[in-house]
């Protein structure tokens, strides 16, 4: 059953919406509705593609490009790697409870005072009453502080690290995986820094995401000096 869900209207103000392009625009749009089915988190990268109807690497492209525009942000969900909402999603939706219910109800308390205070008090609660007083459920579980290495900055620190910038989205839920399955950050960093000193000139840089889905720490590069480090965001 499809349903509504509240869209503000000062976006017509908001230069990071006005300055989209038109697709951009109804591909941010879809996205707001798949958060809306979604309880505020975004789905898994392929039914976001699906959604927007386009390959998962141009989806994975164009949450970078909102997630830097500040239209959406990465979020921890549980049962999940990663995944992203729209921007203040939570202080504009919130949920209503059913206002036949609420009406039933009110008309039930109704039966256990006087027939005055009933006559005085005869009036149904509006859908706006009914929902202003009702807080969000929240769906969306963060998850608390893991007891390891890991700097609560990691996504940045890897990313502002890793000398080739592709498919960021998917190399992020990847680097999360990790980290659940326990690898250390020392590793990762130092390993990682341990591939940029020691790759040969005239081979491509492996993408993030595979560098991290291959569990490329576990390599053993040659001839290498700790000179570079991730650095501090």
């Amino acid at each position: 059953m499809s349903r509504w869900f509240r869209f503000y209207d000062d976006a017509v103000n908001d230069p990071k919406v006005q300055r989209l392009p038109g697709e951009k625009f109804k591909a941010w749009i879809n996205l707001l509705c798949l958060a809306s089915q979604n309880d505020g988190a975004l789905p898994c990268l392929a039914d976001i593609a699906f959604g927007l109807r386009m390959s998962e690497e141009a989806a994975s492209v164009l949450l970078d490009e909102f997630c830097a525009l500040g239209l959406m942000d990465p979020v921890e969900v549980e049962n999940a790697s990663m995944s992203y909402e729209p921007h203040n999603w939570k202080g504009r939706q919130f949920k209503s409870d059913n206002s036949t219910g609420r009406v039933k109800r009110f008309r039930n308390g109704q039966c256990n005072v006087s027939e005055t205070v009933a006559s005085s008090n005869d009036e149904t609660p509006t859908e706006t009453e009914a929902e202003s007083d009702t807080e969000t459920n929240k769906q969306i579980v963060r998850l608390p502080a893991r007891d390891d290495d890991w700097p609560f900055n990691y996504r940045e620190l890897f990313w502002a690290s890793y000398p080739h910038k592709v498919g960021k989205t998917d190399a992020l839920a990847k680097l999360d995986r990790a980290r659940k399955r326990g690898v250390s950050w020392k590793k990762i960093v130092t390993s990682l820094a341990a591939y940029v000193q020691s790759k040969p000139p005239d081979r491509p840089w492996c993408n993030p995401a595979t560098w991290i889905n291959q569990g490329r720490w576990d390599d053993e590069p040659q001839n290498f000096s700790p000179q570079r480090r991730v650095v501090d965001v």
